[in-house]
């Protein structure tokens, strides 16, 4: 893991989604520059869209994003890197880190404050689904 730090934010409430934190917490995982990395958010409105999208650009790399849904506090039973999504404690909306075993190891955010909630979390793993494309770059 690689941190990369948040370059765009959330705008005033009421306006569209222009913060980059997945982007920079997917690059930090993955190693990549944040320009390596779509903003697929930015460039796609529909959340489930973007999920489309997320999952084309990760399968050309071998990889798959399962995502788990999660209402409880924290579980910590899982020994890799991997996104968390939950509220975040700058307003009412959606802010992704990186995490190790259920912790948050990265905020890409510069305040590093993390999240505010996991009320609503969701936990995204990369899984390799073809190991023999997956080499160093």
């Amino acid at each position: 893991m690689k941190p990369v730090t948040q370059t765009m934010f959330n705008p005033k409430p009421g306006k569209p989604d222009t913060g980059n934190c997945f982007q920079c917490a997917l690059a930090s995982i993955l190693e990549l520059p944040v320009e390596a990395v779509p903003h697929f958010y930015q460039e796609e409105a529909n959340p489930a869209k973007a999920m489309d999208n997320i999952q084309t650009w990760l399968g050309r790399r071998g990889l798959i994003l399962i995502e788990i849904q999660f209402g409880g506090e924290n579980l910590q039973m899982f020994p890799c890197f991997h996104l968390l999504s939950g509220l975040s404690p700058r307003g009412d909306f959606f802010h992704t880190v990186v995490a190790l075993n259920g912790e948050i190891v990265h905020d890409p955010h510069p305040s590093r404050e993390g999240l505010k909630s996991y009320k609503g979390a969701s936990y995204g793993f990369l899984v390799a689904i073809r190991p023999e494309e997956m080499k160093e770059k």
